[in-house]
C-alpha cells in the first residue's frame, strides 16, 4: 500500500501520468499485451510438453544410433524399421497429449468465465468426454453441462453478489472505485472488505 501511495499520492492519475511515474521503476512495469510480451498459460504448457517430448525422442534416437553401430546390414534394416515404428508411436502419443492439454486449458478458461466458486470442483463435475474443442478454440458441449450443474449443484456458482458503492463518511455521492484516489480507495476497502475492484 505504501508503494501505491507513493505513486498516487492523494490524486487520481491518468494513464499517461501513471506511465510517467512508473518509468524506470523496478517494482512495477507496464506492458502492452498486444505486442506479445505475454504468453498465456495454455500455450506455454503446450510448448513445454512438446519440448519435453522432443527431448525424450532425441535421447532415444541417440541411444539407438549407438546401438546401430554394432549391427550388421540385416540387423540395421530390422532396427531401422523398429525405430520408425517407435517414432511414429511416440509422435502420435505426443500429439494426443498436446490435444488433451489444449482441450483441458480451453475448458478451464471457459469454466473460469462462468462465475464459479471453485474451478477445480466444477471441472470435476463435468464429463470431459462429451466436450469438444475446435481448432479455433470454440468449446462445444460445455454449455449444456453447465446449465445442468446450475440446476443440480447451484452451490458451485456465485449468485446475487453485488458490489457496494462507497459513500464518504462526510456524505456525498458514491464513486466508482477505479476513479478514487489512494485515501478514498483505502477507506472504501476498509468499509467493504469483500469488495472487488
Amino acid at each position: 500500500m505504501e508503494f501505491l501511495k507513493s505513486i498516487f499520492g492523494d490524486a487520481a492519475l491518468t494513464y499517461d501520468q501513471l506511465a510517467e511515474k512508473l518509468k524506470g521503476s523496478t517494482d512495477v512495469k507496464l506492458a502492452n499485451l498486444a505486442s506479445g510480451q505475454y504468453v498465456d498459460k495454455g500455450k506455454f504448457d503446450a510448448a513445454q510438453t512438446e519440448l519435453t517430448g522432443l527431448r525424450e525422442q532425441l535421447k532415444s534416437a541417440n541411444e539407438s544410433i549407438e546401438g546401430f553401430k554394432k549391427l550388421d546390414a540385416e540387423g540395421l534394416r530390422k532396427a531401422a524399421q523398429e525405430w520408425k515404428d517407435k517414432h511414429a508411436a511416440d509422435t502420435a502419443a505426443l500429439q494426443e497429449k498436446l490435444k488433451a492439454q489444449a482441450k483441458d486449458s480451453a475448458v478451464r478458461l471457459a469454466v473460469a468465465k462462468e462465475n464459479v466458486h471453485d474451478d477445480a470442483l466444477t471441472m470435476a463435475a463435468l464429463d470431459l468426454g462429451k466436450i469438444t474443442v475446435a481448432e479455433d478454440g470454440t468449446v462445444a458441449g460445455l454449455a449444456d453441462q453447465l446449465s445442468a450443474l446450475r440446476e443440480t449443484k447451484p452451490f458451485l456458482f456465485k449468485t446475487g453478489e453485488k458490489r457496494q458503492e462507497y459513500t464518504p463518511a462526510a456524505g456525498g455521492i458514491g464513486k466508482d472505485p477505479k476513479q478514487m484516489n489512494y485515501t478514498e480507495l483505502c477507506a472504501y476497502l476498509e468499509a467493504n472488505p469483500g469488495a472487488q475492484i
